[in-house]
């Protein structure tokens, strides 16, 4: 692998966009599988690079590789790099890499509403009411459907 990385890369700098596109693809498949440093250190800095590029066609496959590395990234990479990128092609003349940046920017609030609302709450609202007064008040646990119906 720490042969191929390189050569992939590589190409990005060709004069021809459908190389470009082509290693976009490429670093989306590749980076779920490299994991997460590697992408931060060596993958995610060339997209970000490429979400300057003149085609539009590029720049919204830009959009796409970035979604697809919100999971395999840290929450606050995903945060601060790759929604700074997103935000800036979200104001690109092109409809159509509006329309991907947007759409990309949708999944990274979504990840961060839903890592929001289980990690530093550990749960949904009904089920952390049923574990603070199962577990504190020594009351028994509500299903729930019980919980959604209003029973006790």
């Amino acid at each position: 692998m720490q042969h191929i990385i390189p050569q992939v890369l590589g190409v990005i700098n060709n004069s021809h966009y459908l190389y470009r596109m082509t290693i976009l693809r490429a670093i989306s498949l590749l980076a779920p599988v490299m994991g997460s440093e590697i992408t931060c250190s060596k993958l995610l800095p060339v997209v970000i690079t490429v979400a300057k590029d003149r085609v539009p066609n590029v720049k919204f496959n830009v959009a796409k590789v970035l979604q697809s590395l919100i999971p395999v990234v840290d929450q606050s990479v995903a945060e601060k790099m790759i929604r700074s990128s997103l935000v800036e092609l979200a104001e690109d003349p092109d409809v159509d890499v509006r329309f991907y940046a947007s759409q990309a920017l949708q999944s990274i609030d979504g990840v961060m509403m839903s890592s929001y609302r289980y990690l530093s709450v550990g749960g949904s609202i009904p089920e952390i009411c049923c574990q603070i007064l199962s577990g504190r008040l020594g009351l028994r646990r509500h299903t729930k459907k019980q919980l959604r119906e209003g029973r006790k």
